[in-house]
């Protein structure tokens, strides 16, 4: 189970998506929910009796819910409802993208990721988030009762969702798992759209946590691979090329040195943690929100014409951390990134993230700027970032945040938001 959602005195598990969805798994000591879609947070008392659960582990959920992303139907959700499995069923990762989430079960012969939402149905949330609330609720409910027709239900698999294994019952070594199927069709309860068996392809080397981005997918497995499926318009895959259509399999994310530890989802970027401290990012990058200069020709060299214009990078690169530190943590929200190092030390990428420029405007950062108001007394032990703000866990259970607020506007020293012992 990943760090973000092992139970602890504070955790700080995945971020909301664009639909609100925010989650938490639950054992016998159900972990606090921390809800990045308000600010400057809301903690909530464990979620879970272990006795009212048929499954191992259970995955609570609360946002909007005509993107089908929390996975609870239709209806908004303005307090966490339990995500509906088959029973016995083990969630070992949970995570909330924009407008679709995923999850990863194991089961005795099988691990299964299961998705609710728009898996990788980017442009077309957009639009409809333009719409009035009411106007996006009706189409939900239409597509819905035209799903009880076709599909057989909310619930039940819609047809390009539905899983397809290769006639020959093989596929390219590239590719990893089951045909993964998706489109604009929504489901809004858990559907099983990828599997990988115990033995033959994938088996030996099965995905351990899943991060849902904005239309994209990326799975981590337990040799430290990183995989991903969905939009690729700005090379956000990591597969070294920009594709203006979703990748419709998990291929996987060329990576050099290290295995991976870690992986996180912003918008159109995607960053990865690997063993040896090092920290990695392809995609979107004219935030600053991989720390690629395009400015520098040496950092630029070998990008194709199309990601020069374009300000993206689809291979993963190496994000350079000041005076020879190594990372621990790593989190990205929309458009910028986080990163803890292993002398407790907070860095900034990205958008704002060098805060105001004196004229009631922000600053992007390219190169890491180091987070201040953080705590003398007790070091960062965690870092996570909502789209537009980035939350610190101390070793005491303290959490500070910086960014963007409802109330105080933007932040550009961290505060406390939550005191130990709370």
């Amino acid at each position: 189970m990943s760090a973000a959602v092992t139970a602890m005195s504070r955790t700080i598990p995945c971020r909301g998506g664009r639909a609100g969805a925010t989650y938490t798994l639950a054992r016998q000591d159900a972990t606090l929910q921390y809800n990045l879609r308000h600010q400057p947070a809301a903690l909530r008392r464990p979620l879970h009796s272990p006795a009212a659960s048929s499954t191992s582990t259970s995955v609570y959920a609360l946002g909007e819910g005509w993107t089908g992303a929390p996975g609870l139907g239709i209806s908004d959700s303005c307090d966490p409802g339990r995500v509906p499995f088959p029973a016995g069923t083990e969630i070992i990762s949970a995570s909330a993208g924009w407008a679709h989430s995923s999850y990863l079960a194991r089961t005795p012969s099988s691990t299964v990721l299961y998705a609710s939402g728009r898996p990788s149905d980017f442009r077309n949330v957009l639009r409809l988030a333009r719409f009035p609330r009411s106007l996006r609720s009706a189409s939900a409910r239409m597509r819905a009762a035209l799903a009880s027709v076709v599909d057989g239900g909310i619930g039940a698999v819609p047809a390009s969702l539905r899983l397809e294994t290769p006639a020959d019952g093989t596929a390219p070594t590239e590719i990893y798992g089951r045909n993964y199927r998706d489109g604009d069709d929504v489901s809004h309860a858990p559907v099983a759209i990828c599997e990988w068996g115990t033995d033959g392809e994938g088996g030996a080397d099965p995905p351990v946590s899943v991060e849902a981005g904005a239309g994209t997918t990326y799975l981590l497995t337990a040799s430290g691979r990183v995989y991903s499926a969905g939009n690729n318009a700005y090379g956000q895959s990591g597969t070294g090329t920009a594709t203006g259509h979703a990748l419709r399999r998990f291929w996987r994310v060329q990576m050099d040195g290290a295995p991976a530890t870690k992986v996180c989802a912003g918008l159109q970027h995607a960053l990865a943690l690997t063993a040896d401290g090092g920290v990695y990012g392809w995609g979107k990058a004219m935030r600053g929100q991989i720390g690629l200069d395009f400015g520098s020709r040496a950092a630029v060299r070998g990008l194709s014409e199309e990601a020069l214009e374009g300000g993206f990078s689809p291979s993963p690169v190496r994000i350079d951390l000041p005076d020879g530190e190594t990372a621990t943590d790593v989190a990205s929200g929309l458009n910028h990134t986080a990163i803890l190092s292993a002398t407790g030390r907070v860095f900034l990428y990205g958008k704002h993230a060098a805060g105001s420029d004196g004229k009631q405007g922000y600053v992007d950062a390219i190169r890491p700027v180091e987070a201040a108001g953080l705590p003398d007394h007790a070091a960062p032990v965690q870092v996570s970032c909502g789209s537009h703000h980035t939350a610190v866990l101390t070793e005491d259970g303290s959490v500070y945040g910086r960014g963007w607020t409802v109330d105080k506007g933007f932040l550009e020293d961290f505060v406390m938001m939550v005191p130990a012992g709370r």
